[in-house]
């Protein structure tokens, strides 16, 4: 303990060293050229190279702030750091300095710290700030094989969205948070309603505009709307913000799934704001139909009934056999004393399915022949009475 504080007393002392260290703030660092040498690699190359440096007594750093430094330097001596030096301000710093010199146990240090972080209360957590600088510092192509990022990421998803002040996460932190969330949502879950991530990318961007630009969309999109009186909503005003906070929203857009939005909210609410282009609105509504019509029958010939159900009460009827062309399909058995089977026949889709007692589809047969003719027939006493499904 007594050789540590003698270490830490020689960090950034002047009277043991033999080299100053000029950093971006032009504040010098003071620090012995065989210690930094023998404890850090890149430094080792940098001091006794043979060149300018190794005859120099100074050498400069224009990427890294003085604070920055001075923990680098503080664990090169010493081997440690303590938590309370890492900060909102120094953090992101500490980190790209220790990656820069080569040294894996800081940076290992500050991933442990970080979780830490994420426990603060919203108003002191300032995961959304590092986030957003570490976005800003690093090109994407790095991010994604950067494990803070990994680590922010995770740690910014465990705030709930609505609790992140307007501000404090940049436009392409957010974008870059979409992005991972849409194309990777096994990995990273964003738990939110579809309309409420648009409203947040509009008052963001809107944030990024003005006061006035805010306060006009916060009045007019607002968090909880009720589908079933959204006639009786109004855009208020004219919006003379609409082209600016467009070209902010814009590229959010790409990764906000605009399709699982209320079709009334889209039309009554967001279309009127002039906010989303009518190409994309027009690309959405036709993404609708086509997914629509994916889950509604549709025959193709008129006045033709393609769809067909039936209930068949049964006492004691073991098992319901289905075959087509006289061969024998498959089976399923039902062994309760009173059993509601609905028979629900598609000719559309060539399918025939069973469920029992008014549950979801419980056994279903596909590729069925183009002519099927209904016949029941036992081998077996039962008893048992078919009759027109209640429901369309």
């Amino acid at each position: 303990m007594e050789q540590l504080q003698r270490l830490k007393k020689a960090v950034n002392n002047k009277q043991y060293s033999d080299i100053e260290i000029l950093c971006k703030d032009e504040k010098i660092l003071y620090g012995s050229r065989v210690m930094l040498a023998v404890r850090c690699e890149v430094f080792d190359r940098l001091l006794y190279n043979g060149m300018k440096e190794t005859f120099d007594n100074k050498i400069t750093f224009p990427e890294f702030v003085s604070s920055a430094m001075l923990i680098v330097l503080e664990y090169l001596y010493t081997g440690s750091i303590t938590m309370n030096q890492l900060n909102k301000d120094n953090l992101l710093d500490v980190y790209i300095a220790a990656d820069f010199f080569l040294l894996k146990d800081l940076q290992q240090i500050i991933l442990q710290f970080l979780p830490k972080v994420s426990e603060f209360e919203i108003k002191h957590n300032y995961i959304p700030e590092l986030f957003t600088e570490m976005i800003s510092k690093f090109p994407t192509s790095a991010l994604d094989e950067n494990p803070l990022t990994e680590l922010l990421l995770q740690s910014l998803l465990k705030i709930p969205l609505s609790s992140i002040e307007y501000g404090r996460l940049s436009l392409n932190a957010f974008k870059y948070l979409l992005k991972k969330t849409l194309k990777e949502s096994e990995k990273y879950t964003l738990k939110k309603h579809e309309y409420l991530i648009f409203r947040y990318a509009v008052l963001l961007s809107a944030h990024n505009v003005s006061k006035e630009a805010f306060s006009y969309f916060q009045k007019n999109l607002k968090g909880q709307i009720k589908i079933n009186e959204i006639s009786s909503y109004e855009i208020s005003d004219f919006n003379i913000h609409a082209k600016k906070v467009s070209e902010m929203l814009e590229p959010l857009l790409e990764f906000i799934e605009l399709w699982k939005i209320d079709v009334k909210i889209l039309t009554m609410i967001i279309r009127p704001l002039n906010i989303v282009s009518t190409s994309k609105l027009t690309n959405v509504y036709e993404n609708l139909l086509i997914k629509l019509s994916r889950t509604i029958e549709m025959p193709p010939i008129r006045g033709y009934k393609f769809s067909y159900r039936w209930n068949s009460r049964i006492n004691n009827f073991p098992n319901i056999t289905f075959g087509d062309h006289g061969k024998k399909k498959s089976s399923k058995s039902y062994k309760s004393t009173l059993t509601v089977i609905t028979l629900r026949l598609n000719m559309f889709n060539h399918t025939l399915g069973y469920s029992k007692n008014g549950s979801e589809i419980d056994f279903q047969w596909t590729q069925l022949s183009d002519k099927l003719f209904p016949v029941v027939s036992s081998k077996y006493a039962y008893n048992t009475r078919i009759c027109s499904h209640d429901k369309p």
